[in-house]
């Protein structure tokens, strides 16, 4: 996986993208390393509950859809909230 890659939870992985209010059926790959996804309307972050195994690249994703999804990846880095918690059933969710 790259970044720029449009992914999806692989069929036999329990892993949900989700938040506290919607599903996604999925992401966008911002960071390998350490590795990290944002929804493609940049609205949730993954990245301490998610590891590249669970998920299927599908493609890239447009340029314009990138930028906006490592945009808010790098907001994150440099102000981190800490509110990204897993739940039982292996949904993640990261507050806003």
């Amino acid at each position: 996986m790259i970044t720029g890659d449009v992914v999806i939870p692989w069929g036999g992985c329990r892993f949900i993208l989700a938040s506290v209010s919607a599903r996604y059926t999925h992401a966008i790959v911002v960071s390998v390393e350490p590795f990290a996804l944002v929804s493609e309307g940049g609205d949730m972050v993954w990245s301490a509950t998610v590891k590249p195994e669970f998920f299927t690249p599908l493609c890239q994703a447009h340029p314009d859809i990138v930028a906006v999804a490592v945009a808010r990846w790098n907001r994150d880095k440099s102000n981190p909230t800490g509110l990204e918690t897993t739940h039982k059933n292996g949904e993640a969710h990261h507050g806003q």
